[in-house]
């Protein structure tokens, strides 16, 4: 610290060391004053006190005496007697008066002229008896105190002198006192404050050289202005001091005042885990006063099953981590168990050492439901399969905001690449649908609308939709968000496309039922002889019929195996002639408009096997075989129908020409199924083929 030393000029420190030493001759010369004065009181009074005594002395010793020497009329005596009175110093005249008829005497003794200061007028007594207590004359006895002034005066020269000595001795003494040691304190204190820092402390300096820098700044100058500037600093920093414990203590107040009225739980505790502070709101929530709950445990406030978490939370408080969090219940004194946030922050020591800590709780228990209510629903939106939107149409272009993961699923597009975007883009351009007007007329007028839309997905393929859009108020009535609601209906577009193409297929199949149903009714007709044959044929015709028809809504109507088809027909009649007939062929799934006709051709066929064929006899074998050419655009199944009979030759009728059968069967391959039929006679029996085109774009069908 290097100060700038005093000037010269300055008037406030210069000569200190002068004033210290007239300060200390002062205070010697008042102190040998105090004592010079003191003494010269009481010499006064021993001499006032001598000067009585001698008074006193002539009244007791001398009266009586010359009293005797009156009465003996011994004027001799008389007079030697006044003489000795005037011998003494401070008596300088005596004047005695009698009145004595006989002995009248007036005599003198001393300067009547001289000065006194004191006129004692003594009585002198008489000596008869009868004359007792009369007085027979009068001394006279005049005092001056001239002596005594004398004496005084000398003895006050005396004093002078001593006093003169004692304040050399003192004020040397106490200066050099001074100037070593309160010198080397203020130096010793100032060394260890280091605010003082004095170059020229180490020189000596003389009186003739302190005569010489009077009005200079000397050691003790230098001293005293460090020690000024110090008690000034201090002085400054103690009123500093005092405005910011004032401050301080307005903060505190203030603090404290902002703690009780807040309504959030606020309790101290020490290291120790007692309660050394609660506030009103905590004391409130509790039912109890502030005393109740100081230097108790944390066990009158907290439940005892959540004291263990509770110590757990406080453990992991440290210095480098001094808060820690929980949810606790406590008990509230009219509402029960309540639910309550804590944050407890620890206040540590430098060594590290917990001091104190500070636990600060909410009441979240309505939060806490609040919360839980919009998990579940979140929950529910986030698990619901039906696609959930909500766009803000304060934005511009109305964007999405949130989707569900159902609606994730749906589109194909995840919520990144959603949200921020219209719904609209994916539409894909598809904008000529009849419910969109519908739907942007609903949305301008913020109302709600059910529209079923084509959407595509992130892959392209396209899905269809139901959208139940609904607008969303806040409680001031403000639209804010639109919430849409979309169900994916592509099966059900798919249902009713398929029922309406069921519907218009059954009504062709019902016509083409009836009108088969017709026909077989006219030509059994024309070619039973009676009822009874009609009746066999026509109901053998309409099983089979049937049978068709109940294969193929066991397939759904989506057409039939060639293996299973002949199965129904061949199984159904000949339960008991399995080994005499042979079905063989691969696997091949003709379509719906051949499995009728073709089920009514093989019962056909079977049924003249039966009563004219190779079926008729007990001998002979029946062999339904088949073979697939081209692929599935243009395949075409080769069927072929061969009757092996060796006891006849041709029909077992003995006819090669074809019946009312045949005919049928020629009318079902070539106008029902748009196919080839080849049928002949050898030896061994009826050889049929039959070619039929099993694929959808045939230009017939």
């Amino acid at each position: 610290m290097n100060e700038k030393t005093p000037s010269i000029s300055s008037m406030k420190y210069s000569g200190l060391t002068v004033r210290v030493l007239v300060s200390v001759v002062l205070c010697s010369t008042v102190l040998a004053g105090g004592f010079s004065w003191l003494h010269y009181q009481h010499v006064s009074k021993l001499f006032y006190t001598a000067l009585n005594q001698q008074v006193q002395v002539i009244r007791d010793g001398f009266t009586p005496a010359l009293v005797s020497e009156i009465y003996a009329d011994d004027k001799e005596g008389v007079d030697f007697l006044l003489r000795a009175m005037i011998s003494i110093p401070c008596v300088v005249y005596v004047q005695l008066d009698t009145d004595i008829p006989v002995h009248q005497q007036h005599l003198k003794a001393g300067d009547f002229t001289a000065a006194y200061d004191e006129n004692h007028i003594i009585d002198l007594p008489s000596q008869r008896t009868k004359s007792e207590g009369k007085s027979i004359g009068k001394l006279h006895v005049r005092v001056c105190h001239g002596y005594i002034r004398k004496g005084l005066r000398t003895e006050l020269k005396s004093m002078v002198f001593c006093a003169i000595v004692f304040v050399v001795v003192l004020s040397v003494l106490y200066f050099t006192v001074f100037q070593l040691n309160f010198t080397r304190h203020l130096l010793f204190l100032a060394k260890h404050l280091k605010q003082l820092n004095i170059d020229n402390l180490h020189q000596s300096m003389g009186w003739s050289q302190r005569r010489k820098l009077r009005y200079q700044s000397d050691e003790l100058d230098l001293v005293a202005h460090r020690i000024d500037e110090l008690c000034q600093d201090l002085h400054r920093k103690i009123q500093e001091r005092e405005q910011a414990l004032k401050k301080l203590a307005i903060s505190e107040e203030f603090y404290r005042q902002l703690v009780e009225d807040q309504t959030e739980l606020v309790v101290r505790g020490s290291a120790e885990n007692k309660v050394t502070y609660v506030n009103q709101a905590m004391c409130r929530f509790l039912g109890v006063s502030s005393d109740q709950l100081l230097d108790q445990g944390y066990e009158k406030i907290f439940d005892v099953d959540d004291m263990n978490a509770i110590n757990s939370m406080h453990e992991i408080l440290s210095s480098q981590n001094p808060v820690a969090f929980g949810e606790y219940p406590l008990t509230h004194s009219t509402l029960g168990k309540r639910l309550v946030s804590w944050t407890s922050r620890g206040y540590f020591d430098e060594q590290g050492n917990l001091i104190q800590m500070q636990c600060t709780g909410r009441d979240i228990t309505e939060q806490a439901k609040v919360l839980q209510e919009l998990r579940l629903r979140d929950h529910a939106i986030r698990s619901t399969p039906y696609g959930i939107v909500i766009t803000e149409p304060n934005l511009p272009d109305n964007p999405a905001v949130y989707v569900n993961p159902a609606f994730e699923k749906m589109t194909g597009y995840s919520a990144d690449e959603i949200l921020g975007k219209n719904i609209r883009f994916l539409h894909r351009g598809d904008h000529e649908q009849p419910d969109l007007p519908k739907l942007r007329l609903a949305i301008e007028k913020h109302s709600a609308v059910n529209v079923t839309l084509r959407n595509y997905r992130k892959d392209g393929s396209m899905y269809w939709v139901e959208l139940i859009i609904a607008p969303m108020h806040d409680p001031q009535g403000k639209l804010t968000h639109f919430v849409s609601v979309q169900t994916g209906v592509t099966d059900r577009k798919q249902t009713d496309e398929s029922q309406k193409r069921l519907t218009h297929e059954l009504d062709h199949r019902v016509k083409n039922v009836l009108a088969t149903v017709i026909a077989l009714a006219s030509q059994t007709l024309r070619s039973s002889t009676d009822m009874k044959i009609f009746t066999e044929v026509f109901s053998g015709r309409i099983h089979a019929l049937a049978r068709a028809h109940e294969a193929l809504a066991k397939e759904h109507w989506d057409g039939i195996y060639m293996d299973q088809l002949a199965h129904v027909v061949l199984d159904h009649q000949l339960s008991g002639m399995a080994d005499r007939i042979q079905i063989s062929g691969p696997k091949v799934r003709l379509l719906t408009r051949l499995s009728q006709p073709l089920c009514m051709t093989l019962h056909e066929l079977l049924t003249n096997a039966m009563k004219y064929g190779v079926l008729k006899k007990d001998s002979g074998m029946l062999r339904l075989t088949w073979e697939v050419v081209g692929d599935l655009d243009h395949q075409t199944v080769h069927i072929h129908w061969r009757e092996d009979c060796p006891t006849c030759i041709c029909c077992c009728d003995g006819s090669s020409q074809p019946g009312v059968g045949m005919r049928l069967v020629e009318g079902l391959v070539i106008y029902e199924m748009n196919g080839q039929l080849d049928h002949y006679f050898t030896e061994q029996g009826l050889h049929c083929e039959i070619t039929l085109p099993n694929y959808k774009n045939n230009s017939n069908f």
